[in-house]
């Protein structure tokens, strides 16, 4: 930040300032922080489960200031640039897990009555989350459309492993009739146990 050398103020008598060229080029578009930033805030609250408050009181302590309606929205905006990336890499995705000689589809919807469901479609063998998306309810005309979209961009599965559910079963079972896959198909409540 550059303040204006003899002194000039604004009417409200806060210094005359002007941000550095090379810094407003590492600044996000309507933030005052970085996307080092962004990252640090996605990494504390993502990976390392931290509240809002404590993520606030970390960066505070390295001398970044930041409200918690703001570590809120950085969270968010980090998992916007982070679906941005792994969408941008989905043609890299695809080719690791063809080199592989093929991946088994891990499917399940889970949900909390009332509060809609999660649905994860995972890439067993790499143990890569393909897609995580909230749906409104877990019907089969729901998820379909879902599997589709894996499978138009990582390729299709050498196998299926999903839940015993009724809608997971009828949408597994029409991606494997439109795809006319003849592929194993397996059922078990436990598919993402270790």
């Amino acid at each position: 930040m550059h303040v204006c050398a003899n002194g000039c103020r604004y009417e409200t008598g806060a210094p005359v300032t002007r941000r550095a060229v090379s810094l407003a080029k590492r600044i996000m578009p309507g933030r005052v922080v970085g996307y080092d930033v962004m990252v640090r805030v996605g990494i504390l609250r993502f990976c390392q489960h931290r509240q809002r408050e404590e993520i606030r009181e970390a960066l505070a302590r390295e001398g970044v200031p930041l409200s918690v309606g703001e570590v809120s929205n950085l969270s968010l905006l980090f998992l916007d640039y982070l679906q941005a990336l792994h969408d941008a890499r989905s043609a890299q995705i695809g080719a690791a897990l063809k080199s592989d000689g093929g991946w088994p589809l891990h499917v399940d919807a889970t949900g909390e009555s009332g509060r809609g469901m999660l649905l994860v479609v995972y890439a067993g063998w790499r143990k890569w989350v393909l897609l995580s998306r909230k749906i409104p309810t877990e019907r089969a005309e729901v998820i379909l459309p879902c599997l589709r979209e894996v499978v138009e961009k990582y390729g299709a599965p050498c196998a299926v492993m999903r839940d015993l559910g009724g809608p997971v079963t009828n949408a597994v079972n029409n991606l494997l009739s439109e795809l006319e896959l003849d592929i194993p198909a397996l059922a078990c409540h436990f598919q993402y146990a270790e």
